[in-house]
């Protein structure tokens, strides 16, 4: 047997017994110190919990029917305090009864009086020990399991953290390789990142979705990836064949990222098919209408559209706030939800800020 298992064996030296009758008590205390077990004797309830609590044995042996304080009261006791101490109950009243009461009460094993043979009692000890010694195992055994699992449970969130985090460098650095090759910075899609979770909380979306709007929202022109420099960076007016090609990046955009299975990635792709449909149904590139259109997908257009008007671009001057203003209160009920554009209203004030707080030089007037 390896140490361990010796380790979690359950070995009986000292007794408690507890009974009001003393000859039985005194036969009782012969034989178990015969062999080598150490005895204390008292002859009640009261006295037994007492001397318990102040030197807890390896078993209790007690009768059930006892002054001050019965058997049934001192099991109880002991069985809620101390439910892996073993409990060995004698009684001679009611035995049918009292056994499957004790049960109930705790206790572990049952013999009724009177005792013919005590030599018995060694024996039921015997027993006891290895009931003991299972129970003790089982409950180490799930302590383990319970320790290992907490373990394995801290390992992947130690891991799925690891690969949020990833995908959250990952989106940053698209969105900024798509600004920088429109020639524009990456703060842009910052201020969208940021305006659209304060779009998605005031909307009503808990925090963690909203986080996931605001980490997925830069990847809203990924599919920019796939439009030649020479359209992207056009700085006249588009032919219409160019801007049937420029329209395209939001299928590129999907498609590169629809096969992921991690929230972030999922939702970007929402988002990057998404952000240029139109709330009656005259955008691109499905021509969705309503709340056909993802809330994601709407939420990004707004922030998007507004932070676009709002800063200077290579073929355009920069909008006031009031300029920009009028034009989403505009295209409220067109390009826009009638909601969001109230929600976007109410929260000017901190859309202002984060335009502020991430402005790039020449960005805003």
């Amino acid at each position: 047997m390896c140490s361990e298992a010796r380790d979690q064996e359950y070995k009986i030296q000292r007794i408690l017994l507890v009974d009001d009758e003393i000859a039985i008590c005194n036969n009782m205390k012969a034989v178990f110190e015969d062999y080598g077990y150490d005895v204390s004797v008292v002859h009640n309830g009261k006295e037994g919990l007492e001397k318990f609590n102040a030197h807890p044995p390896d078993l209790v042996i007690l009768d059930l029917h006892m002054p001050v304080m019965s058997g049934h009261d001192l099991l109880d006791n002991l069985s809620k305090n101390y439910p892996e101490i073993p409990k060995l109950v004698i009684s001679g009243v009611g035995v049918i009864s009292e056994a499957m009461q004790t049960v109930n009460e705790g206790g572990w094993d049952f013999i009724s009086k009177p005792i013919n043979d005590l030599y018995v009692l060694i024996h039921k000890i015997k027993l006891l020990e290895e009931k003991a010694t299972l129970i003790r195992q089982n409950r180490l055994y799930k302590e383990h399991l319970e320790q290992l699992v907490e373990k394995r449970t801290a390992d992947v969130q130690r891991l799925n953290l690891q690969v949020i985090n990833t995908q959250k460098e990952i989106v940053a650095k698209l969105g900024d390789v798509i600004e920088t090759r429109s020639q524009e910075t990456g703060n842009h899609v910052r201020r969208v990142a940021y305006l659209s979770r304060l779009l998605a909380i005031a909307y009503g979306l808990d925090s963690a979705e909203a986080e996931i709007v605001r980490m997925a929202s830069p990847l809203h022109d990924v599919g920019k990836i796939g439009i030649p420099d020479a359209i992207l960076n056009k700085c006249g007016k588009l032919t219409e064949e160019e801007f049937e090609q420029i329209k395209t990046h939001t299928s590129i955009g999907y498609n590169m990222l629809k096969d992921s299975d991690q929230p972030i990635i999922i939702a970007g792709a929402i988002i990057a098919k998404e952000h240029h449909e139109r709330w009656d149904g005259q955008g691109y590139p499905d021509g969705l209408k309503g709340e056909q259109i993802h809330i994601y997908g709407r939420i990004t257009c707004m922030a998007d559209i507004y932070d676009a008007l709002r800063q200077k671009r290579h073929y355009k001057e920069a909008w006031s706030e009031e300029q920009t203003l009028d034009y989403i209160k505009e295209n409220s009920g067109s390009f826009f939800e009638p909601k969001l554009v109230e929600l976007f209203l109410q929260n000017i004030a901190e859309v202002e800020t984060i335009i502020q707080t991430y402005r790039q030089p020449e960005m805003v007037i």
